[in-house]
């Protein structure tokens, strides 16, 4: 929401005369707020002088510039000096970047993107128990459930996200599906911005990645209901990234999971030209891909680092949910890949399920037929909770060595041991999720244990 001035320059670095820095930086002087920017490297051959920015990490300008000085040498014009203020265009120049202010800034940039995501789950899941089995109850969560699915170009994201809307109760939104279809819109404000950014492997602003992630989820949410996981594929990329999430997604949307792809570059390259004879993308080159590949490693990676670091504390807590950071392999088969993907969404499902049969022994012991009808399949409208459950109604539970699983990605059976009149029965019940509805039980029977 601000306008600010860039200024090119070059920078000397005080200690060492002989050593010059090119870079061009926001005139922050008039404006008070904390930036987030890019990792700084420690040296860089500016190819496109327009793509290369030095930001200046700190709340107090006029204190960091005071180290430097901005004052132009004399001979410095083979260096490719530039002092308008624009999208200049330089020559093959290598700058170097070697102030410690600025690595003393990124440990203050991770710092703060670690606190600040230390809520990124929500408030809203607690740590419960079903027959020996934890989960987290998941029955007053308003936001949307949102996975991060990350990695290089090519290494299987839109994949494996396509198997899991197919198969299970996800809706997969891929950012740069959702910024190529907004760059085709001929109304759209952010038209050539977007083509300029995918064409040279650069991050289209966090603000416009956000408007349309949160337009995707209500549009599918209004039609498919809320108790679905969504996929978010791409995001976040960088710090501003997941800053930017921080900021506009808290109480909208809680990230339960990172799912990270890994892959080698070749294998990328592989894909992505085999891609190309299809897929009439302008990003499906060997140059745009190797772009993407490096703007992956030096900046979507450190995020996932920090996010890792996140996990860690948020376990240690113990109260409530922790995000996971799922490692996957993506340079083996498809089927491979697709069986660590199941397995991750698996436990994440696991505890709507739990939740929902947890709230079907409430409505059981409560006698409550409002609750009971809401999670089962087969009540008819003639009947009541006593038609099926028999003289159960009313009785305290007694459940011990509880079980789960998934026959498909939207059925699933529990069974656990329960003490009803003094006598031991295995019950299993069956769940499947039907759509709006969310889960609902459309069977059960129980065996007599000996």
């Amino acid at each position: 929401n601000h306008r600010l001035p860039i200024t090119t320059s070059l920078f000397h670095h005080r200690a060492r005369p002989h050593q010059v820095s090119l870079g061009r930086y926001l005139n922050l002087t008039t404006f008070p707020e904390y930036i987030l920017a890019r990792k700084p490297v420690e040296t860089m051959m500016v190819r496109n002088f327009s793509s290369i920015l030095l930001v200046l990490l700190t709340r107090n300008t006029t204190a960091f510039s005071s180290r430097l000085t901005t004052s132009r040498p004399s001979g410095s014009s083979s260096l490719g000096w530039i002092q308008n203020r624009g999208g200049a265009t330089a020559t093959s120049t290598t700058a170097t970047f070697a102030t410690p202010s600025l690595q003393t800034a990124d440990k203050e940039l991770k710092k703060e993107a670690i606190e600040q995501s230390l809520s990124i789950v929500g408030k809203n899941l607690i740590r419960s128990t079903f027959g020996g089995v934890t989960y987290f109850n998941t029955s007053c969560m308003p936001e949307f459930r949102v996975l991060f699915i990350l990695g290089g170009p090519g290494a299987g994201k839109g994949t494996q996200s396509a198997f899991l809307e197919e198969q299970y109760p996800c809706v997969h939104l891929s950012v740069g599906e959702l910024l190529r279809e907004e760059q085709t819109r001929e109304d759209s404000p952010h038209r050539a911005l977007i083509e300029e950014c995918l064409v040279a492997g650069k991050i289209v602003p966090v603000e416009i990645s956000l408007a349309l992630l949160q337009r995707a989820m209500e549009e599918a949410a209004e039609e498919k209901g809320r108790s679905l996981l969504f996929l978010v594929d791409g995001f976040p990329r960088n710090f501003d990234n997941l800053d930017g999430w921080n900021r506009c997604m808290s109480g909208i949307a809680s990230v339960w999971a990172v799912l990270m792809y890994s892959c080698p570059l070749k294998i990328l390259e592989d894909r992505i030209l085999a891609r190309a004879e299809t897929s009439g993308r302008s990003d499906d080159n060997i140059k745009s891909a190797q772009k993407r590949f490096r703007t992956f490693e030096e900046q979507t990676v450190p995020v996932v680092n920090t996010l890792r670091e996140v996990q860690e504390i948020q376990e240690e807590e113990e109260k409530s949910m922790a995000m996971q950071v799922e490692d996957i392999k993506g340079d083996r088969t498809i089927e491979e890949v697709w069986n660590d993907t199941q397995n991750v969404i698996n436990k994440m499902l696991a505890n709507d399920v739990w939740t929902a049969n947890a709230k079907l022994m409430e409505a059981i012991e409560s006698g409550n037929e409002e609750h009971y009808s809401s999670l089962c399949d087969y009540l008819e409208k003639s009947e009541d909770i006593s038609t099926h459950e028999g003289g159960d109604v009313g009785k305290a539970r007694n459940i011990s060595n509880a079980e789960i699983e998934f026959e498909t990605g939207t059925n699933a059976t529990t069974s656990y041991d329960r003490v009803i009149d003094g006598i031991t029965t295995r019950e299993t019940r069956v769940w499947s999720h039907q759509g709006v509805k969310g889960w609902r039980c459309i069977h059960f029977y129980r065996t007599p244990k000996s």
